[in-house]
């Protein structure tokens, strides 16, 4: 089972982003999976299918792959969100992890999300904020979590040859360089932004997923403990 695992979200399905045919093929039975509730391993698959259906295809699987994987998983999610229940905190990190992932179809229980950020702790009431202003729910103390994340992630960088180049030596009064400029090396700002394009109407674009999957790795980072991984 471990090695079978291993093959699904590691090679087989899907390797460093980029999502296949045979990804799009599965992933209706890997819904079906998710909803059994004796499935081993339920809430990690369900986090699976939320990098799944933020994957990539160009160039290393026809273009449109990428998409007609998230057409396999959206005849589910209504039935996958209404699993939500706080008495299995797993289960429902790895459906705000989904969320993220669908952010117009998880109407149903982001509402709920500001429960569980308001008696949570460290790291997954972190995890919470963020995916409350990823959904335009966020309070006062969601916004700062937001602002506190976004501005740790700042870096200074030097553009060189079409590079940029992190950290640069400052200058010899220690601060930095003329030529250097602040980036916020965060997926946060840009997935908040697809998720308000979604919202709106706007179509989905295979560029918007590399954000959106950035910022659930990001959510998944911080809750990662509460999932049961396999070995």
């Amino acid at each position: 089972m471990q090695w079978a695992w291993d093959q699904m979200s590691e090679t087989v399905l899907q390797h460093q982003g980029t999502v296949y045919p045979a990804t799009a093929a599965a992933a209706p039975f890997l819904c079906q999976i998710a909803l059994d509730e004796a499935a081993l391993w339920r809430a990690v698959l369900i986090a699976d299918l939320a990098f799944m259906a933020t994957g990539y295809d160009e160039p290393y699987a026809p273009a449109g792959t990428a998409l007609a994987v998230r057409d396999g998983v959206r005849p589910y999610l209504g039935e996958l969100f209404s699993t939500w229940s706080t008495a299995d905190p797993g289960l429902d990190m790895a459906l705000v992890a989904l969320s993220a992932a669908f952010p117009v179809e998880a109407s149903p229980i982001t509402a709920q999300f500001t429960s569980w950020f308001g008696r949570s702790e460290p790291p997954v009431r972190t995890a919470l904020g963020l995916a409350l202003r990823f959904h335009g729910l966020e309070d006062q103390a969601a916004q700062r979590i937001v602002e506190d994340e976004v501005g740790q992630s700042v870096r200074w960088v030097v553009r060189a040859g079409g590079l940029l180049l992190l950290n640069p030596e400052p200058g010899p009064d220690g601060f930095p360089r003329p030529e250097a400029e602040p980036y916020v090396d965060s997926p946060v700002p840009q997935a908040i932004q697809v998720a308000e394009r979604w919202r709106a109407g706007t179509e989905e674009q295979v560029s918007d997923l590399h954000q959106v999957r950035g910022f659930i790795s990001t959510l998944m980072e911080l809750g990662a403990h509460l999932l049961d991984y396999p070995g």
